[in-house]
């Protein structure tokens, strides 16, 4: 008995799944699509290309960002150099100035020394072979 029932539930599910006359009639089958002629055959999808445009781009949007960072704090790196070291030429202009300062109020007189009685040049001799 359960035999039957499941050979009619079968035969309704067969019966089911084909149209009805009228509705045979009312939308016909339609022939399979014709390949076009003239189509363009791509071997990819636009989409496909779209996602990969749109990879690369992000790709190079973030080099991009890391170079102006990298950028960015190699200038902040050489600013802090460059003041470290006026800090320190000016150190040394100051203790420069302070030397020529105790050289210039020296009185020579006063520390033994007197005008030249004559001035002489003495030649120095060639550093080269050929005179």
């Amino acid at each position: 008995m359960s035999d039957s029932r499941t050979m009619h539930f079968d035969m309704s599910i067969r019966a089911a799944s084909r149209p009805s006359a009228a509705a045979a009639r009312a939308f016909p089958a339609r022939a399979p699509a014709r390949p076009r002629a003239n189509a363009l055959a791509l071997p990819f999808s636009p989409v496909a290309c779209a996602l990969a445009l749109v990879v690369t781009l992000a790709v190079a949007y973030v080099a991009l960002i890391a170079t102006v960072m990298s950028y960015a704090t190699m200038t902040v790196g050489f600013s802090s150099s460059l003041r470290d070291d006026e800090a320190a030429i000016a150190s040394l202009e100051s203790q420069y100035l302070d030397r020529i300062a105790a050289v210039t109020a020296t009185d020579y007189a006063a520390a033994g020394y007197g005008a030249p009685a004559e001035e002489l040049y003495v030649p120095k001799a060639s550093e080269t072979a050929l005179r």
